[in-house]
């Protein structure tokens, strides 16, 4: 039987134990060999400014975010541009399967949730202050999901 390796999965695909989350390599598959077409999936949308590098926008990381907020790939973290689906791109294009970013049910920008959250958004907010229509049928809608003995609803942005 092969022993899964727990680690830290570097860019290069090498694995180190650092006090990070434990992923298995099997668990985050990286494409790196593969060049994305820029208009395969959507444009950039995180652009560098002529003055900005990697450098300089992780000083300005460090600078604002708590220190509890860390990176993944710290040897060498890229730079997000863009994400689609299962996929997150970094600013030279390359494309990785995303399994660590909480987006696994949906993907990251799958249309139908887009399409969802602009058609509301053009209504109104669904804020849990006011009464409106349609936190009343969200919640029953969830409600019904779970077992006869969940029956209230409690709304959070996170953990």
């Amino acid at each position: 039987m092969n022993a899964v390796v727990y680690g830290y999965l570097n860019i290069d695909g090498s694995i180190t134990d650092e006090n990070q989350p434990k992923i298995s390599k099997e668990a985050f598959a990286v494409i790196k060999n593969k060049k994305i077409e820029e208009k395969e999936f959507l444009e950039k949308t995180t652009k560098l400014n002529e003055n900005e590098t990697k450098t300089t926008l992780i000083e300005k990381r460090n600078l604002f975010l708590g220190s509890k907020c860390q990176t993944f790939y710290s040897a060498d973290p890229f730079v997000v541009s863009r994400a689609f689906m299962q996929y997150i791109f970094d600013e030279q294009g390359n494309r990785f399967i995303d399994c660590i970013s909480n987006v696994q049910h949906v993907g990251h920008c799958h249309p139908h949730v887009v399409q969802a959250i602009a058609t509301q958004s053009s209504l109104s907010t669904c804020n849990i202050r006011f009464v409106s229509p349609i936190l009343g049928e969200c919640s029953k809608a969830l409600i019904n999901t779970l077992h006869p003995s969940l029956n209230t609803i409690f709304y959070c942005n996170s953990g």
